[in-house]
């Protein structure tokens, strides 16, 4: 599995072309990012993910600040560390 997060739509465009150049099958490749809510869910995912598939093996990238909006007009943001939701 390849599974990675960005706020960028340019980075995760970039990141599934890079996961299947390294060999990933499309169909087990998992970008996410686009929301905010899959940002916060983003830890909760990858556990079930790894749960549900105990024998497979995985490759998580995970961009370093994630910046998502805190209201419906993109007036204020707040930023996730990727090196912390991960640990």
């Amino acid at each position: 599995w390849g599974i990675a997060i960005d706020d960028s739509m340019i980075q995760r465009k970039l990141l599934k072309r890079i996961l299947a150049l390294a060999g990933i099958e499309e169909s087990r490749i998992v970008v996410l990012g686009k929301t905010a809510d899959e940002i916060r869910t983003f830890d909760d995912f990858v556990i079930n993910k790894v749960n549900n598939r105990p024998n497979d093996h995985f490759l998580l990238i995970v961009d370093e600040n994630l910046d998502i909006a805190m209201d419906d007009l993109h007036l204020h943001q707040t930023t996730i560390s990727g090196s912390m939701m991960v640990q």
